[in-house]
């Protein structure tokens, strides 16, 4: 299925009254709706589920979280499939799970949470809906095991730009963007793109979300880890960095703080970065094992740039290419392309999908 570009608003019992015929003419291609609030139902979910049909406009649902333990989050899914059975026709769009609550930051580890998103994908998946999750990068990078959810799930990504037409640079394999506030007949709803058309699928399950080339592993202490370069910190709930900025490259993870605003610390290895302290998160990345060797074919993920950040031609990613080079230096996510020999470009790992 080809990406798109569709125009997509989601909603709760904050937009009661919105008309929806208003909604159709503003263009809107796709709705999601909250199906509730923990284990509560949300008191529009079937008002707004008639008038998604009534004017034949795909929608999916979301269930706002507030659990604690992987237990909690099975009950919130349950109470989920109770409430929408009593609709005539399943959502065409996933059922989300939206994680979020301040009260699932403290005292829970990152282990737990990751765990509470399987659980309740795992109930959804089993009654035969398509399961996704709602996350900002905050969360993903700070409170969740990124890898393991994006690579299993649909990612509904919350990252405001305030413009429709800024995307978000954050690569989360997402298949919808929450963008940011949008205004229809006097109602303010969030404004969402979806770039994978669900209801082209006439019904049919959603083929599983593109696999990236590089598998990468939860870090452990021990781990040496990829460093981006930038800034580290003498404690990992400081404020000013030390040392000016430190170079990239490889690293060895001695500390890790879950939770904290600089979560792991890191010391140099031989030809790696000079990081010596506390780094952020979204700095660090696990180095795993290559899924791929020289001479396989892959291709190019929509709207991916090269290596040094650089935008690629559109026909970049219609067509498929060998593999040629696989890391260079301390950079192992390195991978060089082309066709015939012939370089096209270096890419990150993760932008890359087997063909």
């Amino acid at each position: 299925m080809a990406n798109t570009n569709l125009k997509g608003v989601d909603i709760s019992s904050y937009q009661t009254g919105i008309p929806f015929d208003k909604l159709k003419e503003a263009g809107v291609d796709f709705v999601i709706i909250r199906a509730g609030c923990g284990k509560n139902k949300d008191k529009q979910l079937e008002k707004f589920v008639e008038e998604c049909e009534k004017r034949k406009i795909p929608y999916g649902v979301y269930v706002y979280s507030y659990a604690l333990t992987p237990e909690r989050a099975k009950e919130e899914a349950e109470a989920c499939l109770q409430n929408i059975s009593k609709l005539k026709y399943k959502p065409v769009y996933p059922i989300y799970y939206d994680i979020e609550d301040k009260s699932q930051i403290s005292n829970l580890t990152t282990r737990t949470r990751t765990d509470m998103v399987h659980a309740f994908c795992g109930v959804i998946s089993a009654a035969g809906y398509k399961p996704g999750v709602y996350a900002s990068p905050s969360w993903f990078n700070n409170f969740l095991y990124k890898a393991e959810i994006i690579n299993t799930y649909d990612v509904w990504l919350a990252h405001w730009t305030e413009d429709p037409n800024r995307p978000s640079s954050y690569k989360a394999n997402q298949r919808v963007w929450q963008w940011g506030l949008d205004h229809i007949a006097g109602y303010n709803v969030d404004g969402d793109r979806g770039f994978y058309d669900y209801a082209a699928e006439s019904g049919a399950p959603a083929p599983e979300p593109e696999k990236p080339v590089v598998l990468p592993t939860i870090i452990e202490r021990g781990d040496t880890v990829y460093f981006k370069g930038g800034p580290h910190y003498g404690r990992s709930i400081d404020k000013t960095p030390v040392g000016g900025t430190r170079t990239a490259g490889l690293a060895r993870v001695f500390n890790i703080a879950e939770g904290a605003p600089h979560k792991y610390a890191l010391m140099p290895v031989e030809g790696g970065s000079n990081v010596y302290g506390w780094v952020d998160e979204a700095l660090v990345t696990p180095i795993g094992e290559t899924a791929l060797a020289i001479g396989d074919a892959v291709k190019v993920k929509s709207g991916a740039k090269d290596y040094k950040g650089r935008g690629l031609a559109s026909f970049v990613y219609r067509n498929t290419y060998t593999v040629l080079q696989i890391g260079a230096g301390v950079y192992p996510d390195y991978i060089v392309i082309g066709i015939n020999g012939q370089v096209t470009a270096a890419l990150h790992a993760e932008d890359l999908i087997k063909a």
